[in-house]
């Protein structure tokens, strides 16, 4: 147990320290209370796809989810103050908040072709939309541009590429 404890102690010490070094940053999962969204474990997302693809990490969804988030970061989003995943049972990539209120939710997903994964990352998207009273649901995919109603929420499907060449004031 002990043993468990250090290499713990040692992991959150090197991941402090890629994130002051600027190699790493972590994003929290939302909540309105302080103390629970300290007490979550943060996701890690890494300022260049490059350090991922050389240790093993090749799916092309993760490497997109963390190119977006580096977006997000260039665009002036704060993981102190506006920028968060959610995870209510199932995982929303980005929340976005102005102040107390929750502005966007974004989902990464590179293909949306199998309809299991089109209904799992919608089905996540709406509940978080429902949970924290969001309408303005975004889906980025790899090449796939629409929108479509899904339980009465309109959902937008913009291709990642498309929305980086945008203003960035633009979401």
């Amino acid at each position: 147990m002990q043993g468990k404890l250090l290499m713990l102690v040692s992991l959150y010490n090197y991941i402090d320290n890629f994130s002051d070094t600027f190699v790493l940053f972590t994003l929290r999962k939302y909540s309105q209370s302080y103390k629970k969204k300290e007490q979550t474990i943060p996701k890690p997302y890494f300022v260049d796809n490059g350090l991922l693809v050389i240790n093993g990490i090749e799916s092309r969804g993760r490497l997109m989810e963390n190119a977006v988030f580096m977006e997000l970061i260039r665009r002036g989003f704060s993981t102190e103050n506006d920028l968060f995943h959610f995870d209510s049972q199932k995982e929303v990539d980005f929340v976005l908040k102005k102040g107390e209120k929750i502005t966007q939710l974004i989902q990464v997903c590179y293909d949306l072709d199998d309809f299991r994964t089109k209904e799992r990352e919608l089905s996540a998207i709406v509940r978080a939309g429902k949970e924290l009273g969001c309408g303005d649901m975004t889906v980025m995919t790899y090449d796939h541009a629409s929108s479509e109603k899904y339980e009465n929420y309109l959902i937008k499907f913009i291709p990642v590429w498309k929305w980086m060449l945008e203003s960035p004031t633009t979401l």
